[in-house]
């Protein structure tokens, strides 16, 4: 089974809209490598990078090895447990030519996956789709013919895209809120106002402890013993494996964050374009409100 993340198709759009590839035919087309990780027999796809192919004389595409090492390579750098899964394509089903790539994909040296998989990406989404238009298929020999065979797969998001997406889609209807808040304020704003008061409390029983060690306070063995017991319950979280897998988390975070952002704010921006030249069509030479009009 496979499993896909959210930061998977983060790049989707873009890469219908900029393609590094077109079709004979004129039509974009995508290509790139997926990365991930394999835990047992289920496979989680994380990550995606878009290749930049070259086309032969029919117009089909082909690897550019060098490219592609330089990627891998960039990769292992950035995400050293993410490993080689297989490769994507926009478009509505497998074809001849994507078995082709496949096999060419598969024979380059850096490709250590026994199976890769191939990734669909059909980006034209039908009105009152309730599912991704995403397909994962494998190659597998049948009646001694290699064909792509559908395996089972899901969307799923990691704990910290579901947060932001609620962040950023939901609004807080908490009147103590400030204007435009998501509706995640209240709770945040509770656990921020709880660390707070720990903080202050820590603060304190590091004074004491202080002013006992100098002198100025004198020692109290049975207060000592609680405060002690009290130390004991607060988890020990200063180790370099989590400082690490904190600093990613919040990275990643951050970053989806900031994606959710632009997205949003390019959805406005496309929608106000619409108005604006649905409202101000080009008329000969007229001129609209803000100077000459134009046409979208």
């Amino acid at each position: 089974a496979a499993a896909a993340g959210g930061d998977l198709f983060a790049g989707g759009d873009d890469d219908a809209a900029e393609p590094g590839f077109v079709n004979p035919d004129g039509s974009p087309r995508a290509l790139g490598v997926v990365f991930g990780a394999v835990e047992g027999a289920r496979v989680h796809a994380l990550y995606s990078v878009e290749l930049h192919c070259r086309a032969d004389e029919e117009g089909r595409p082909h690897l550019n090895p060098d490219f592609l090492e330089a990627q891998l390579e960039l990769i292992a750098a950035v995400y050293p447990d993410y490993e080689v899964l297989g490769w994507y394509s926009t478009g509505e089903a497998p074809t001849e030519d994507d078995l082709r790539f496949h096999r060419e994909f598969i024979a380059h040296p850096k490709i250590e996956t026994e199976s890769p998989l191939y990734v669909v990406v059909n980006p034209d989404v039908r009105a009152g789709a309730k599912e991704l238009p995403v397909t994962v298929y494998e190659a597998q020999l049948v009646g001694g013919s290699q064909v792509f065979v559908s395996v089972d797969s899901d969307v799923d998001a990691l704990e910290a895209e579901r947060v932001t997406v609620d962040h950023i889609s939901k609004v807080s209807r908490d009147r103590a809120a400030p204007k435009g808040a998501s509706a995640l304020y209240p709770t945040y704003a509770n656990a921020k106002e709880a660390t707070s008061m720990l903080m202050e409390r820590i603060d304190t029983l590091l004074a004491f402890l202080r002013a006992t060690q100098s002198g100025e306070v004198p020692t109290d063995h049975d207060l000592l013993r609680k405060v002690s017991a009290i130390c004991a319950q607060l988890p020990t979280t200063r180790s370099e494996p989590f400082e690490a897998a904190f600093l990613s988390e919040y990275n990643d975070s951050m970053l989806v964050t900031y994606l959710s952002t632009m997205t949003k704010s390019a959805h406005q921006l496309s929608e106000l374009l619409s108005k604006v030249s649905t409202g101000y069509p080009r008329h000969g030479g007229e001129r609209g409100p803000f100077g000459p009009s134009w046409s979208m």
